[in-house]
C-alpha cells in the first residue's frame, strides 16, 4: 500500500509539543532530537504502513527510537495515515482506550472532541511540516 499523506489529531500534535517542551527543559537540543525520532517513526509508517502491530481494532503502534514513547496511528479510509497520539510507552493502554474517540486510536485527554476531529494535514510524502516549533 502506498501512503502519500498523513494527518495528526490535534491531541497528537499536542502530545509531541508537550514532550518537546519537556525534553528541551531537561537539556537544550533534546526536544529537537525527540521530534526527529518522531519524524523517523512517521517515515517508517509511510514506508511500511501495514508492518506495525495492530494493538486494538485497526490501531497500530510504532515505538519511537531512543525515547520511551509510542506513536499510535491507523490507516484512514482515504488511504492516509491518521496519527492519533504520541504517548509515553508506560501509559496504561486501558486508560488510552477510555479517552479514545469513535473507537479509533485514542487522542490525548483535555482536548475537545471537535478539536480532536479537526485534524489538518501537516505531513506529505513522509515529510513533517511542524507549525509551532
Amino acid at each position: 500500500m502506498s501512503v502519500a499523506a498523513a494527518r495528526f489529531l490535534a491531541a497528537a500534535y499536542d502530545d509531541v509539543e508537550s514532550a518537546y517542551v519537556w525534553y528541551e527543559h531537561q537539556h537544550a537540543g533534546l526536544g529537537a532530537e525527540f521530534v526527529h525520532a518522531v519524524e523517523a517513526a512517521i517515515a517508517a509508517a509511510f514506508a511500511f504502513p501495514d508492518a506495525h502491530p495492530i494493538v486494538h481494532r485497526d490501531a497500530r503502534r510504532i515505538l519511537v527510537q531512543r525515547f520511551p514513547y509510542c506513536l499510535f496511528y491507523r490507516l484512514d479510509r482515504d488511504g492516509a495515515i491518521l496519527i492519533a497520539c504520541v504517548v509515553a510507552a508506560g501509559r496504561d493502554f486501558g486508560e488510552l482506550l477510555v479517552r479514545g474517540a469513535s473507537g479509533a486510536v485514542p487522542p490525548t485527554s483535555g482536548v475537545s472532541a471537535a478539536r480532536a476531529a479537526a485534524s489538518e494535514p501537516i505531513v506529505h510524502h513522509g515529510r513533517v511540516r511542524w507549525k509551532r516549533w
